[in-house]
């Protein structure tokens, strides 16, 4: 058995969701954490800990109320802009 709290489990699962980029609901989150059976969380740990994911991990975000997204920094984000500035 894990020794992982159960706010980290549900980050985990949390960041699991959401690398993709896509924004996710509060909702779409609780499932995707139940169908991984890894224990019962009150809808307040859930709320707990996305709040945490995104109060300490800048790649992650609430874009709106009860929705979530991981942002994707391109690689070469810089290059690319200055390409398009230069052709401005």
């Amino acid at each position: 058995m894990s020794t992982a709290s159960n706010a980290s489990r549900i980050r985990e699962y949390a960041k699991e969701i959401l690398s993709s980029g896509k924004e996710t609901s509060f909702g779409e989150i609780v499932t995707y954490v139940k169908e991984r059976g890894d224990g019962t969380y009150s809808l307040g740990m859930y709320s707990g800990a996305l709040n945490s994911l995104v109060k300490n991990e800048n790649e992650y975000i609430r874009t709106k109320r009860g929705f979530y997204q991981k942002i994707i920094y391109e690689k070469n984000c810089r290059e690319k802009l200055t390409s398009i500035m230069a052709m401005i």
